[in-house]
């Protein structure tokens, strides 16, 4: 019997302790975005032209990682009922910027959409507009062979 406990104990400890672990290092390496604003509004002059609407954002992007990492583009990936109305198909941006550790840029863009027959509420009911932001991001690491 006392073999079994001292056995069973330590195996116990041992899974309670690795359930506990702080795990939240592994969310702090590389590029992450801390905010997004976005605002929706007419396209061009005319404030009372509804048919077509700009979706303007900008999200600031951290760098959390040790090393620099050049930015080289983002892009938007959009909820499907969103996706089905937006007018332009290139949504990525070319960033080509670099960012040190612990810096931060802001990156901005729009979306033109058609909101034709849409009400104020129909359109707020699209969202979340963007569901996740694909980024191509260069490093360079240095190690010597």
């Amino acid at each position: 019997m006392f073999k079994k406990v001292s056995i069973i104990l330590p195996i116990f400890v041992l899974l309670l302790l690795a359930g506990c672990s702080d795990n939240s290092t592994l969310n702090t390496m590389g590029i992450e975005i801390n905010t997004i604003t976005s605002s929706i509004g007419a396209v061009g002059g005319n404030a009372n032209d509804f048919e077509a609407q700009r979706f303007k954002y900008t999200m600031t992007l951290t760098n959390n990682d040790v090393s620099d990492i050049k930015i080289v583009s983002i892009e938007p990936v959009l909820s499907e009922e969103f996706i089905e109305r937006a007018l332009d198909e290139d949504r990525i941006i070319h960033v080509n910027e670099q960012i040190s550790h612990g810096s931060s840029i802001d990156v901005s863009g729009e979306i033109i959409f058609d909101a034709k027959g849409l009400t104020k509420e129909q359109i707020v009911s699209m969202k979340p507009f963007v569901k996740k932001v694909r980024i191509i991001e260069e490093r360079i690491i240095n190690k010597s062979f």
